[in-house]
C-alpha cells in the first residue's frame, strides 16, 4: 500500500522511538535505595574500587528509616557496618557493588558478605549483625522488553541464597554477579526480619538508648477569678481606719495601710513621703479613692476631719 502512514518503514520507526522513550525514561532512575528495619542506625560508605575512604567519611541512615543515593559512574562498593569505622580489619562489612555499562545498556550488581564470621557473637569485629537479621537486595522495577531482573536475600540463621549472593571470595564459576537493564533502583533492605544485638565496640555491649521522654504539654492557665469588689462607707472618725480585708502587720507604722498580706501594695493616710495618697470623695455614704499607680488594686480609704472613710479592694 505505496503512501500509506502505517507502512512497514514506518512501523518500524514507531517501535525504534518507542524503545528509546522507554531508555530515557529508565534514566531518570538509577538509585540506591537503603531501607533500614533495624532499631540501631546503619554506616555506610561509598567507595570507587581499588581505594579506601576513612572511617569518618560515613553517612548514617537512622533505625526504622529510609535514603535514596543516586548511583555514580565507575564501578562502586557501598561498605556497610552497624558500627562508624570499618578500615581496620577484621571488620564484619556487607558489601553492594555496581557498574552502569552505558554501552551496554546493563546495569552490573551483586552483594557480598564474604567479611561475615557466621559463627561471631557480637563481641567480635567479624560479626555482622545485618546478615543475622536478613538482608534483601531487590530491583522493583521490571523494564520491557528488558530481562527480569534478579532479587537475593540472605539470613545468616536461615536460608542463604549463596546462587544470587556471594559467601566467599569471587574467582569460581558461575559467580552470583547479577545484571539488569539501566533506568531501575537497587533497593538494600536490612534486618528484613528481625533486629539482632548490634556490635560490641571498645568491648563494651551496645545498649539502646531509651526512648524520648514525650514532649511536655501545654495546658490553658487557670481562669482568673473576678476581683473582690467592696463597697465603702464613710464612717465616724475611730481610733484608727479599718484595714479590711488584710489586717495592719505590726512590722509597717501605724499609718500605713496594706493591701495585701507582703504589703506589696499600700497607701498611707493623710499626707505620705509620696505627698497626698490621692483625690477622694464620699457621697451620699459612698467613698471611692485610688491610690498608687502601680498597684492593681483600688483601696476605698481617705482621711478627712474628723471622719475616716475605709473601705474595701477592687481588681482594676
Amino acid at each position: 500500500m505505496a503512501g500509506s502512514f502505517f507502512s512497514p518503514k514506518h512501523l518500524l520507526l514507531a517501535t525504534a522511538f518507542i524503545f528509546l522513550l522507554e531508555i530515557r525514561s529508565a534514566s531518570a532512575a538509577n538509585n540506591i535505595i537503603w531501607k533500614n528495619h533495624c532499631i540501631y542506625d546503619l554506616y555506610f560508605w561509598t567507595v570507587p574500587t581499588r581505594t579506601r575512604e576513612e572511617d569518618s567519611a560515613y553517612r548514617i541512615i537512622p533505625a526504622g528509616s529510609q535514603f535514596t543515593e543516586t548511583m555514580l559512574p565507575g564501578s562502586i562498593v557501598v561498605k556497610i557496618r552497624d558500627v562508624p569505622h570499618y578500615t581496620v580489619q577484621p571488620a564484619g562489612i556487607l558489601q553492594l557493588e555496581y557498574y552502569m555499562d552505558h554501552r551496554g545498556n546493563k546495569l552490573w550488581y551483586d552483594s557480598s558478605i564474604i567479611n561475615c564470621d557466621r559463627h561471631a557473637g557480637a563481641e567480635s569485629p567479624s560479626y555482622c549483625p545485618f546478615a543475622h537479621g536478613g538482608l534483601r537486595m531487590s530491583i522493583p522495577a521490571k523494564l520491557p522488553p528488558l530481562v527480569a531482573c534478579l532479587d537475593s536475600s540472605c539470613n545468616l540463621d536461615g536460608f542463604c541464597d549463596g546462587w544470587l549472593m556471594y559467601l566467599r571470595t569471587g574467582g569460581f564459576k558461575d559467580e552470583p554477579s547479577l545484571n539488569c537493564g539501566l533506568g531501575v533502583d537497587v533497593v538494600f533492605e536490612t534486618c528484613t526480619d528481625r533486629s539482632p544485638q548490634r556490635t560490641w565496640e571498645n568491648g563494651i555491649p551496645y545498649v539502646p538508648p531509651l526512648p524520648r521522654a514525650p514532649e511536655p504539654r501545654e495546658y490553658a492557665p487557670p481562669p482568673v477569678e473576678p476581683g473582690v469588689t467592696t463597697r465603702s462607707e464613710c464612717s465616724p472618725h475611730t481610733e484608727k481606719p479599718r484595714t479590711y480585708p488584710v489586717p495592719h502587720p505590726d512590722m509597717f507604722p501605724e499609718e500605713i495601710v496594706c493591701f495585701d498580706p507582703d504589703c506589696a501594695c499600700y497607701g498611707s493616710f493623710g499626707y505620705g513621703d509620696q505627698g497626698p495618697l490621692g483625690d477622694c470623695t464620699c457621697q451620699e455614704g459612698a467613698l471611692e479613692c485610688h491610690f498608687h499607680d502601680d498597684c492593681d488594686i483600688w483601696w476605698n480609704f481617705a482621711g478627712k476631719g474628723e471622719y475616716w472613710w475605709s473601705g474595701g479592694l477592687e481588681k482594676r
